[in-house]
């Protein structure tokens, strides 16, 4: 998918902690039987990036995969992302 195409997924709100929270989400290092994280969690399930099956597993859904590919993340290599993420940008808004 083009980057043009990827615009439509970017959600303008989402600062650093998102990001980390969701890709964290995404790669296991929250359970859907921990209540706390859970909550955490809440928006990202409400905004549909992420998702859970039966086993509990937390996985990202196609429009979880848009939205990270729209700012430039690799969902399946994030690290790059999150080590060059522009935090100033998060404290201009």
């Amino acid at each position: 998918m083009e980057q043009k195409e990827l615009a439509r997924y970017e959600d303008r709100e989402l600062k650093y902690r998102d990001y980390l929270l969701i890709i964290n989400a995404k790669s296991g290092h929250y359970e859907k039987r921990d209540t706390e994280a859970m909550k955490l969690l809440q928006p990202y399930f409400d905004k549909q990036y992420i998702a859970t099956d039966r086993t509990g597993a937390i996985w990202l859904t196609e429009r979880g995969v848009r939205m990270l590919q729209a700012v430039g993340c690799d969902p399946l290599k994030p690290h790059e992302f999150l080590k060059e993420y522009p935090h100033m940008m998060d404290m201009m808004q």
